[in-house]
């Protein structure tokens, strides 16, 4: 379908704006109202099209070439088309999905989320402001692919890949609401040219049970002790690198095998906490009492004098596998990010519940809709996931079979 150019808001179309509708590459539409559109052409015709709504299917009729059908008689055309056809009327209870953004924003996001983070969050969405002034009802498939192909004329394939997350977010936030109930924002990965290469891309994960094993096998060569718990520890908890560079031994509550996330340290506003399963906590064991430690110093110190670990120091060091290790024993390409992703796919796959999943990955804003937001929720489901997780990657890293599920 053409792209919508929209007015300013509150502006019907008037003759001097279709004179002054110039072609470009690809056919475009100016709305007038009540589903009027004229249809700039490349060659620079100029159509009348109405669309409209029967029997649940969307539909549209061209009414007339300009100049030879005027604006008022295309609205005389309009009207008898919806006198004759007896088309649906629209739902004037359907909100936008500018005004949704507007809702959610309000009522989830903000609460949770860091300023920056919003920033992100907003910056992201403007690449959909052809998708804004549309009912919720008329967020199709097929629009959000032009959208994004639209957009990936001008921005990143990365950018193009967080700009669907945000949509795909809040399109499952109409469907908490009861507003929709399929979203059409869902496995866009091979609909859309552009983000073919996302999985190649800058979060390259290892998501086989081959690959996961090969790359848990590989970082058993790397030579920093300090390195290799962290990325090993990054493993078990799937923690954003960051938050695991800034963990400070004060976090760790061994007796309730629980470390809390400050706030400051994560992309939300509140503590997250993350249960410790056995493999975890014995790494930390490993670590307490070596030189440069201190009882509230940094946890992952490469250096002896205890300062914070370089945000490149990890990935660095899995790159450096790639070119130390050969043939079987070389590990797929993966980021240290990734290792999100590894854990989404396992986990999904075992069919844990997929809030429990969401919010260990500290995905807060995503599904929720409660007034309130509780750090501790799913708190006794997540220690059990978390265990068998960790246990499960030792089982692919050894070759065995998976553990059994357990029942929560």
């Amino acid at each position: 379908m053409p792209r919508i150019r929209h007015l300013e808001q509150g502006k019907r179309l008037t003759a001097t704006a279709i004179e002054r509708a110039k072609p470009e590459e690809k056919q475009y539409y100016l709305p007038d109202f009540d589903g009027l559109y004229v249809c700039v052409y490349p060659s620079g015709k100029k159509t009348w099209i109405v669309r409209y709504w029967k029997d649940g299917r969307e539909r549209q009729k061209t009414v007339g070439i300009y100049p030879q059908v005027s604006l008022i008689m295309a609205r005389q055309r309009r009207d008898n088309l919806k006198a004759v056809e007896r088309y649906d009327a629209p739902d004037l209870n359907e909100p936008t999905l500018n005004e949704l953004h507007d809702q959610w924003i309000r009522e989830i996001v903000r609460p949770n989320v860091a300023e920056k983070t919003l920033s992100n969050i907003e910056l992201r969405y403007r690449n959909l402001a052809a998708l804004g002034p549309l009912p919720l009802s008329q967020i199709t498939r097929e629009r959000i692919i032009e959208a994004m192909n639209q957009c990936a004329q001008e921005k990143s394939a990365d950018t193009v890949k967080r700009s669907v997350a945000v949509l795909h977010r809040l399109l499952d936030y109409a469907i908490d609401l009861g507003r929709i109930t399929l979203n059409p924002a869902v496995r866009l990965d091979n609909a859309v040219p552009i983000l073919k290469s996302w999985k190649a891309g800058h979060f390259a994960a290892a998501l086989s049970h081959a690959e996961v094993g090969c790359l848990l096998r590989a970082i058993e060569h790397i030579r920093s002790f300090e390195v290799r718990q962290a990325l090993k520890f990054i493993a078990y908890t799937f923690v954003r690198s960051g938050e695991l560079r800034q963990a400070k031994w004060p976090e760790i509550n061994f007796a309730e095998k629980l470390w809390t996330i400050p706030a400051e340290h994560i992309k939300l506003r509140r503590d997250q906490l993350v249960p410790l399963s056995r493999q975890a906590l014995d790494i930390l064991e490993s670590l307490r009492g070596r030189a440069g430690k201190t009882e509230r110093g940094y946890i992952f110190t490469p250096s002896r004098n205890g300062s914070i670990m370089s945000k490149t120091t990890m990935l660095l060091a899995m790159q450096g596998l790639r070119g130390e290790l050969t043939g079987e024993q070389a590990p797929p390409p993966a980021t240290v990010h990734g290792f999100r992703a590894t854990a989404s796919t396992i986990l999904h796959e075992a069919e844990f519940d997929h809030l429990v999943i969401e919010r260990q990955l500290a995905h807060v804003d995503r599904n929720s809709v409660s007034a309130a937001y509780n750090r501790a929720e799913y708190l006794t489901a997540r220690r059990s996931m978390m265990q068998w997780y960790a246990d499960a990657l030792d089982a692919i890293k050894a070759d065995q079979p998976l553990p059994e599920k357990p029942r929560v």
